[in-house]
């Protein structure tokens, strides 16, 4: 299972050795350019993403389809707070992972791409995410926005002040001012889509903003869901 594999991480990343296979259910890709160079595969027990090193990665491994991983000879690393597949870095030890470059290694660790698979979501309330949340596919139901900063969901280049794209956290409360960041890149195709103002829901991958506060990456606009 993707817990077990997860068990083997040690700090600083760790070749796998082990002849297994896993097999998740694609959550999270770029099909709206909001993740990018990775996917983010699920099963019953947890989640783990897997660096890849090519663009339109939505076109190999659509939404909800299931894929299987075999996992020896590759890396076990922490990236972005989360832990990832992918190749032993060739550069020094400033990173513990690296991409899985080419199509050709994309095809030999990745096989029996089957489509049309259920995705997994859970329902959480903000008080209720825990780190063995991240990496997840969750849904958040009934919050508000802060718009006093900015209403759109990041800076295209289009509308950044700097003229350079620009990522951001907008905090998101519930019910009981418990406040989750939803994270939008700044090359993201809906960047510049404008945040409700009413409450919503919004559903997304998990992740750690910091020791103690959550991030939701949607994968689209599709994620987003105005409340009545």
């Amino acid at each position: 299972s993707i817990s077990q594999l997860k068990s083997l991480y040690v700090e600083g990343g760790v070749t796998l050795t082990t002849d297994a296979v896993v097999r998740g259910v694609v959550t999270a890709n770029d099909v709206a350019d909001n993740f990018y160079k990775k996917i983010i595969i699920q099963d019953s027990t947890s989640a783990v993403a897997i660096a890849l090193g090519q663009y339109d990665l939505h076109n190999y491994y659509p939404l909800g389809a299931s894929v299987s991983v075999r996992v020896r000879g590759l890396r076990l690393g922490m990236s972005d707070r989360m832990l990832h597949l992918g190749l032993a870095p060739q550069g020094g030890p400033s990173e513990e992972i690296a991409e899985i470059a080419t199509l050709a290694l994309m095809n030999k660790y990745l096989f029996d791409v089957q489509k049309g698979s259920e995705q997994q979501i859970v329902v959480r309330k903000i008080s209720e995410l825990t780190a063995n949340d991240v990496g997840r596919l969750v849904r958040i139901e009934g919050v508000v926005a802060d718009l006093s900063m900015w209403s759109r969901w990041a800076q295209s280049e289009k509308y950044s002040p700097s003229g350079y794209a620009r990522s951001m956290d907008i905090a998101a409360m519930d019910s009981e001012w418990r406040t989750v960041y939803i994270y939008t890149s700044g090359y993201a195709q809906f960047a510049d889509s404008l945040v409700p103002e009413s409450k919503f829901s919004v559903t997304g991958i998990v992740l750690k903003k910091n020791d103690t506060e959550f991030r939701i990456q949607m994968r689209s606009l599709d994620d987003v869901e105005i409340n009545n």
